[in-house]
């Protein structure tokens, strides 16, 4: 996940379209004989997916997963319109179904409840850091997927209904006493996600007992900063928010750990070959040659050697931009690599 900056573009009917829906929800919560729950239809219309799909470079705005190719968008909702799981008596946020910031892009494993194949273990940082790569042979079934879920801290306030001048503010998150629910789960429109997950993999290095072991990417909560987000602060100083995030969305089910490991070991590969390509420039740098003809050659050749090792390099920045899948994990990834560089 990585923080986006959302669009204050929106088509010119939307706004009229909004206030409508709104007074059509209100005045079917307010009428007794309607028994079933209100079809909303404002946030399913094709300019707001484009718009979600452009703004997320159609990838999932919790996984980063490009989801295009073998699926349909979801249009999620951050506070879910129709219920709240955590919460039998809760009617759903419905005053903000047709609110453009609560609207996001998903996959349908981020965003519906699905059983999933998930590593389990001590995955907490600090054991991670301790005992090096986890033990991903042990796996079971977990049930993750947003659905209805919006889980919130000990200390926060829930709003159970839409507050005075709700129908004339498009944007949810000023609607008063919102910021006061304190959720427990990321929004990249609103959140840095980097300040509450972080990225763990292993590197292909030679171990103690020669062996190299298979780099893996998973996903865990960040360490807090001092005097940073205290009402999140968890054991470790370790993210609630981004521990809840992982668990609801399913960062670390298994097909989404294979997919972001099949990105990891891509570059661990060009990590190896250019390392490899600069150590052999260097090797025939330091040769030395009477030969004039030799020397141009050799000359040649690092030069030609460096160029190669530059463009991985700049393949590798191209995998990094924010448009690229699993985008945040390339990032973090490729500052490590610079600090190895510079080490």
């Amino acid at each position: 996940m990585r923080f986006v900056q959302r669009s204050d573009e929106v088509p010119e009917d939307f706004e009229g379209r909004a206030k409508d829906e709104f007074d059509d929800v209100l005045a079917h919560r307010n009428d007794p004989t309607k028994t079933k729950s209100f079809t909303f239809k404002t946030y399913k219309r094709p300019e707001i997916k484009q718009l979600l799909q452009d703004m997320f470079h159609g990838k999932c705005a919790y996984c980063e997963t490009f989801y295009s190719a073998s699926q349909p968008m979801d249009v999620e909702h951050y506070r879910p319109k129709g219920a709240v799981s955590e919460d039998d008596d809760h009617d759903g946020y419905w005053w903000l179904a047709m609110k453009w910031d609560n609207l996001l892009p998903s996959c349908i494993d981020c965003n519906r409840k699905r059983k999933q194949i998930t590593p389990v273990g001590d995955v907490r940082q600090v054991a991670l850091i301790q005992n090096g790569t986890p033990e991903f042979s042990q796996s079971k079934v977990l049930a993750s997927g947003k659905k209805d879920s919006f889980p919130i801290t000990e200390t926060g306030e829930r709003i159970f209904d839409a507050p005075t001048g709700a129908k004339d503010n498009l944007i949810a998150l000023s609607s008063p006493g919102l910021l006061k629910e304190e959720p427990l789960l990321l929004n990249p429109c609103n959140d840095r996600p980097a300040a509450h997950l972080t990225h763990h993999f292993t590197s292909v290095t030679d171990g103690v007992d020669g062996a190299r072991p298979a780099p893996v990417s998973f996903m865990l909560p960040a360490k807090l900063a001092d005097g940073e987000g205290d009402i999140y602060r968890g054991d470790d100083d370790l993210s609630l928010k981004g521990a809840v995030s992982i668990h609801v969305y399913g960062l670390n089910r298994l097909n989404l750990v294979q997919a972001r490991t099949e990105l990891l070991r891509r570059l661990e590969f060009l990590k190896s070959v250019i390392v490899q390509l600069h150590a052999l420039a260097d090797e025939i740098e330091e040769a030395t040659t009477t030969e004039a003809h030799i020397s141009t050659l050799l000359a040649k050749s690092t030069q030609k050697i460096r160029a190669l090792a530059d463009q991985i390099t700049e393949e590798i920045a191209v995998m990094a931009r924010d448009d690229a899948p699993y985008a945040s994990m390339v990032q973090a990834w490729r500052a490590t690599f610079k600090s190895e560089l510079a080490g």
